[in-house]
């Protein structure tokens, strides 16, 4: 039997295969280790099932997918898109349509998106853009500030990728604190048992 981790991997080197995909392969499985990664740090060996903890990796491993799949010029909408061709991925639409900076992508191009994709909670659409933002294009651990300049070296400051992360950086910053607080939570449960 193939497990979700093994089709997610397959599914993502398949579709990254390209030169111009190859850091995006690299970028996604390091966001897929830290989303697992942090969930284990706040829900603890107990509170974390393997089955859980493998959801989280596959999500992060899934979230750029769109880059690959390109058909409205909004990497999370297309990912989301292509994720709802199967069934057994369907629970990460709303996280993939959702992630990042999508919202504001949304709002710098002007785009008017009719949707009832639900958003996520607030604690994993957290988890998922501080895991996303504090990995950088070669899979390598950043900090928020390291990754935003790496995006500002890439994109014109016109670009809507760059307005957007600037237009979010309050919400990037509350989101990371959700997180911060969450692990330091768990911690503090964990020391007093």
């Amino acid at each position: 039997m193939v497990t979700m981790v093994t089709r997610v991997s397959k599914m993502i080197e398949s579709h990254f295969s390209t030169p111009e995909l190859s850091d995006r392969l690299i970028h996604s499985y390091g966001v897929a280790e830290s989303m697992a990664d942090m969930a284990g740090e706040v829900f603890g060996p107990t509170g974390l099932t393997v089955e859980r903890r493998k959801w989280y990796w596959c999500l992060g491993a899934l979230h750029d997918i769109g880059y690959a799949h390109p058909v409205t010029g909004f990497h999370s909408l297309d990912g989301a898109q292509f994720v709802a061709q199967f069934p057994e991925l369907r629970s990460f639409i709303p996280h993939i349509f959702w992630h990042s900076t999508a919202e504001w992508e949304f709002k710098v191009a002007g785009a008017e998106v009719i949707t009832n994709v639900p958003k996520p909670s607030a604690f994993d659409h957290a988890l998922l853009w501080v895991a996303d933002f504090t990995t950088g294009p070669q899979g390598q651990a950043m900090t928020v500030g390291e990754r935003v300049a790496d995006i500002a070296d890439r994109h014109s400051p016109l670009s809507r990728q760059l307005r957007s992360v600037v237009g979010s950086f309050p919400a990037l910053t509350r989101a990371q604190r959700l997180v911060r607080e969450s692990i330091r939570l768990s911690r503090e449960r964990g020391q007093g048992e």
